[in-house]
């Protein structure tokens, strides 16, 4: 980019928790809770707002590596190049951006994108994420991991719909659990296509179905996904997953097959009950309802 000076400028940032009640549409200031360290010359104290969204670290502090692009740097474009921000430092960045011409949001959204978590944790240019499944960016596995394995899922529950054999997705899932843990190191695309194997699953017409993750476009199906998690009606939206809604309202309750069963039982009409709600049969032929469907006729969707 035009006039990027990477020099940094050392600082300490410590975010605060506080108390204090809602006040809509403001930011809530911390008194002097940005310490710049060095150059001396600069050497300061700040006030600072934690932005409304993100996980803030409370309590927390950290330091870092603070870095301007140079004069006009608004951060309402995309940034130029894989890495334009990278310093020598072993240190995190804080980006300096300058005010105005879009909101906060898509200024951190095109800084995110960059980022090696973004990377770690996303498909789809940052579009569709997962948290870190062991909190340590440094090894092991990969929230983008988490996302391909839930794509590939809802793709072996559309494919395995097609050809009328629905039960083959509780067969994947219940077998890749055991197959494929992350505990034995064996969670992968390749164990996912053995077990997509033995039960002889189309292969090739589930990851057309996923798509390409590298690309810069939406996924249809995880697109969905995002849409059906938002609120509608007196249905808030989905904040925990995986969240059961019956009938257009979130179940609360132990996620428990038993417990389960009943609730959705007791969402159809008096004489529309399945056959599994009145003699209480096996449970795993009841669990064929549980899944995501967009049939009217039926009564639940798992997010």
């Amino acid at each position: 980019m035009t006039g990027f000076n990477p020099k940094p400028i050392w600082a300490f940032l410590v975010l605060l928790a506080t108390f204090v009640s809602s006040v809509y549409g403001r930011f809530i200031v911390e008194k002097s809770s940005i310490t710049v360290l060095h150059p001396l010359s600069l050497s300061s104290k700040h006030d600072s707002a934690i932005g409304n969204f993100g996980i803030p670290d409370y309590g927390g502090s950290m330091v870092a590596s603070v870095v301007y692009p140079g004069q006009g740097a608004s951060g309402c474009e995309p940034f130029e190049g894989d890495k334009p921000f990278k310093t020598k430092l072993h240190r995190p960045t804080i980006l300096l951006l300058d005010r105005g011409e879009c909101y906060f949001a898509l200024k951190a959204w095109h800084a995110f994108i960059l980022s090696s978590q973004c990377k770690s944790q996303c498909i789809n240019h940052g579009r569709y994420c997962a948290p870190d499944p062991e909190q340590d960016f440094g090894e092991g596995f990969e929230g983008k991991d988490v996302v391909f394995e839930n794509l590939r899922q809802l793709c072996v529950h559309r494919v395995a719909n097609e050809s009328n054999r629905s039960w083959v997705w509780w067969d994947y899932v219940t077998d890749f659990h055991i197959r494929c843990s992350m505990k034995e190191k064996r969670y992968s695309k390749e164990c996912a296509e053995d077990v997509m194997k033995s039960l002889d699953l189309p292969i090739e017409k589930i990851r057309k179905c996923m798509g390409d993750p590298e690309a810069d476009v939406e996924n249809e199906i995880l697109k969905t996904e995002q849409e059906v998690q938002v609120g509608k009606g007196n249905r808030g939206d989905v904040t925990i997953l995986p969240t059961l809604v019956i009938n257009n309202a979130q179940y609360r309750g132990k996620l428990e097959r038993t417990a389960v069963l009943k609730a959705v039982c007791a969402g159809f009409k008096e004489t529309t009950e399945p056959p599994i709600c009145l003699t209480g049969g096996w449970v795993r032929q009841f669990l064929f309802l549980a899944v995501p469907v967009t049939d009217s006729n039926q009564c639940c969707h798992v997010v």
